[in-house]
């Protein structure tokens, strides 16, 4: 694939944490955020990372890097509390849409929690769908100590570009 097929070039936000909802167009290759404190740029780019990402330790990174209060954090992912959000990225020609839920922990994943060392009795989940030339389903799970694992109905697909995120007072040191 070539760099115009993959490219981010819009994102559309839907309750996910400060924004109601909102969307950038027209992105080229080098798009720069600018604005005062606490306006949602930090937001505009974990919500990019997220749907970007396939990975369980993504969305740890995510849910943690504002600061970690046990599973109740996991509320501060949806806009007032909402419990749902949606993320819709343009990617050259296609569209890659990603929802995420808070979700009731499913029986059938509790005892490969349990083996790998999470604390059952006080656990979150969080569902998430992909939707993009099919759909996929995940469901992210962490537990009150922060312990995380993500479990995926079939084979996740990986995205056609590669996300970082850079924490950027960690690249200053």
């Amino acid at each position: 694939m070539n760099v115009e097929e993959t490219m981010l070039t819009s994102i559309v936000i839907k309750g996910f944490r400060g924004v109601k909802e909102g969307s950038l167009e027209g992105l080229k290759k080098i798009n720069v955020l600018v604005g005062r404190n606490n306006t949602g740029k930090s937001t505009v780019l974990e919500a990019a990372y997220l749907a970007l990402s396939v990975s369980g330790d993504a969305y740890a990174r995510v849910v943690r890097r504002r600061g970690w209060y046990g599973v109740a954090t996991l509320e501060q992912l949806f806009y007032n509390g909402g419990g749902s959000c949606e993320i819709a990225l343009g990617l050259g020609r296609r569209v890659r849409v990603v929802k995420l839920r808070r979700g009731i922990p499913i029986e059938e994943h509790m005892q490969g929690l349990r083996d790998i060392g999470l604390n059952v009795k006080n656990v979150g989940l969080i569902e998430v769908e992909v939707r993009e030339e099919g759909v996929a389903k995940s469901y992210f799970y962490i537990d009150e100590e922060g312990r995380s694992e993500m479990f995926f109905e079939g084979e996740p697909k990986e995205p056609p570009l590669d996300a970082v995120l850079v924490e950027w007072e960690l690249a200053r040191k």
